[in-house]
């Protein structure tokens, strides 16, 4: 297991640390499923305790913050945080492992998002640790939403030429990099029943992550004492049950303390 540790979780959290790959997740925008979730559950965060988790460059600061009665934005990278900081300069932030958010206070937030598939960065042990404790950190009928790499996407577990041939996608496909990076990553890659850690096109290659479907995200959720709400398609749409998602890469997740 510690190999498989700092083959993944470590590993992907080595991205994160370089001042140039901060900038990039500066981007104020925030995705449309993330904008309905914002919309659809304000009064989820309005006036309330909020936990913002690998909230990065402060990218879904603006969002939350201003309205929050107690805002505390996580992550582990120093570069990410130091270009938070320096937007919002009375904002609470933090340098926080997630693997370490059990030492917050126990039932001290109402609202906690978890956006640009955090969750997905961690192996499976990890990633049910973090869902536990997250329960354990809301209070009753507290609200936790998330973003998750979906196992169903047509372009899981695909290679570099896999994607349509757009630019962007044509220009990464053909860098030397991606393929080094693919294929040393590779060896890592295993699938089992509820979910499967699958090497991906981030960052050239580089990342190694969780992939999950959408029920077995539902069933982890449940089995750990929360009540689903809904799923969002990339595109905000809430998800209808039975309704394919392989043309999404990622979905997100609203759910509720039980």
């Amino acid at each position: 297991m510690k190999h498989e540790r700092f083959d993944t979780t470590d590993r992907n959290a080595a991205i994160f640390m370089a001042p140039a790959v901060a900038k990039r997740y500066g981007n104020p925008a925030p995705f449309a499923a993330e904008a309905m979730i914002l919309i659809r559950y304000k009064e989820a965060f309005a006036g309330k305790r909020v936990l913002d988790l690998g909230v990065g460059a402060g990218r879904t600061t603006q969002y939350l913050a201003p309205f929050a009665a107690d805002y505390l934005g996580i992550d582990l990278s120093p570069a990410m945080l130091a270009l938070a900081r320096a937007r919002y300069p009375n904002v609470r932030f933090a340098n926080v492992d997630l693997r370490e958010i059990g030492k917050l206070q126990p039932k001290g937030f109402d609202f906690i998002f978890g956006p640009w598939n955090i969750l997905s960065a961690f192996n499976h042990e990890e990633r049910l640790q973090l869902i536990r404790r997250v329960h354990n950190l809301l209070v009753p009928s507290g609200v936790f939403a998330f973003s998750a790499h979906n196992r169903d996407w047509k372009f899981a577990g695909g290679h570099p030429l896999a994607k349509p041939l757009r630019p962007r996608n044509v220009v990464d496909a053909l860098h030397p990099m991606s393929w080094v990076n693919y294929l040393s990553r590779k060896k890592l890659r295993h699938e089992e029943k509820d979910y499967a850690i699958l090497n991906d096109e981030a960052h050239r290659w580089q990342g190694v992550f969780y992939y999950i479907d959408r029920d077995a995200q539902v069933g982890q959720l449940e089995s750990n004492g929360f009540e689903f709400l809904e799923a969002l398609a990339e595109d905000g749409r809430t998800l209808r049950p039975g309704e394919s998602t392989e043309a999404n890469g990622t979905i997100h997740y609203v759910c509720r303390k039980s």
